[in-house]
């Protein structure tokens, strides 16, 4: 099978799709804040972390640090006699510009805790403190940037995030962006992806929480068309901190790719596909469902997803699929005309069983049988 994508109907990358979802994601901090990642990262904005040298340079542009340093050096030239600086000198200037922020950050380390609210820990106030320090010492008083200290607004880190995914140059600082990598690992996997598709977007998403979450599981599962297996690495196996709050991102990122096709039937083969997937991989999807489900309300509820948007248990999002099955067999087998959905949950139906991993093959007979245990809301066995 091939996968057909969701078409966005306008660019990924336009106000509403990608730069909101991450948005919801991230949230937005101002100032300086701990990521409370095990090396505690020092980030601003959404999610940008200044502790990577051309991050920096995008916050210290958009803050007018690099401006204000370019009307300084060509002053100081005029007035030494000295001849315009060359583009080499400039770019070694703002390297040094950087490095001088970047020592800052060096010596004052994070060490916010889960319970403490981001940019309001002692460490993270005192980081602010010092940047805010360092900032000013780049421009006279008359022409500080408002609001005077090391922050960015949320219009402003929407756009740096921007150029983050589409690549940016200030001086020897270049990068061509998360775009062209993730193009390319998924060009070079054969599974180039439209960038305006609900597809694409989840990927970025993850793409940009970590670069190692498009890995192989997800690319084996592109590469053989199989949008159920897709689907499940991402919502199930891209979670190796194993943490409720990356569990609630997995959710809504998982929501956003999708299980079905964008068609208004869902297939039998689509439904096979998968069921396929549910039964490989039952045991750890309802064990991960039942540690971490709680974090569907909380997607839905702190990301204010609503209607199409909503993240669905597993129950409710395979009911679609439980009726294209059921009545596919029904068709074929008229001894099953008398089936009724209302007798099987989403999750009694086992297809194909006997395989050990995705790579194996399908069985041509297709295996399955119907269980009538019944199950509450949550997936749990009413005994």
């Amino acid at each position: 099978m091939t996968i057909t994508y969701h078409s966005l109907g306008r660019s990924y990358l336009d106000p509403v799709e990608l730069p909101q979802m991450l948005r919801k994601e991230e949230g937005h901090v101002p100032g300086i804040y701990d990521d409370l990642s095990e090396n505690h990262l020092a980030t601003i904005g959404i999610g940008v972390n200044v502790t990577l040298k051309p991050y920096m340079a995008l916050v210290l542009r958009k803050l007018g640090v690099f401006e204000a340093d370019d009307t300084r050096e060509a002053a100081a030239r005029i007035a030494a006699g000295k001849p315009a600086e060359t583009n080499g000198q400039r770019n070694q200037r703002y390297a040094r510009i950087v490095n001088d922020f970047e020592s800052v950050i060096a010596s004052y380390p994070l060490s916010r805790t889960q319970n403490e609210i981001a940019g309001t820990s002692n460490s993270e106030i005192a980081l602010q403190n010092a940047l805010n320090t360092k900032l000013h010492s780049y421009f006279a008083v008359a022409t500080l940037p408002s609001p005077n200290a090391f922050e960015i607004d949320e219009a402003t880190a929407k756009v740096i995030k921007t150029e983050i995914i589409l690549g940016f140059s200030i001086g020897s600082f270049v990068d061509k962006g998360k775009q062209a990598n993730l193009d390319k690992v998924l060009q070079d996997n054969g599974t180039a992806i439209g960038h305006d598709t609900a597809e694409y977007k989840a990927l970025m998403s993850l793409y940009f929480n970590a670069e190692t979450l498009i890995g192989e599981g997800l690319l084996r599962a592109l590469e053989h068309g199989n949008r159920a297996e897709a689907w499940f690495e991402i919502r199930f196996r891209s979670n190796i901190e194993k943490e409720p709050g990356i569990a609630k991102r997995r959710y809504y990122e998982s929501q956003v790719f999708g299980v079905y096709e964008p068609t208004t039937n869902v297939t039998s083969e689509d439904a096979k596909q998968i069921y396929r997937m549910l039964n490989l991989h039952r045991d750890e999807i309802l064990k991960y469902e039942k540690k971490y489900g709680g974090q569907i309300g909380l997607a839905n509820s702190d990301y204010g997803l609503s209607d199409g948007q909503r993240v669905q248990s597993v129950l409710e999002l395979l009911s679609l699929a439980k009726e294209s099955l059921i009545d596919d067999l029904k068709s074929t087998y008229p001894t099953l005309s008398n089936l009724s959905m209302d007798d099987y949950s989403s999750l009694d139906i086992y297809l194909d069983p006997g395989r050990d991993t995705s790579k194996d093959p399908v069985r041509e007979n297709h295996s399955s049988f119907l269980n009538a245990v019944e199950y509450n809301a949550e997936g749990v066995e009413i005994v």
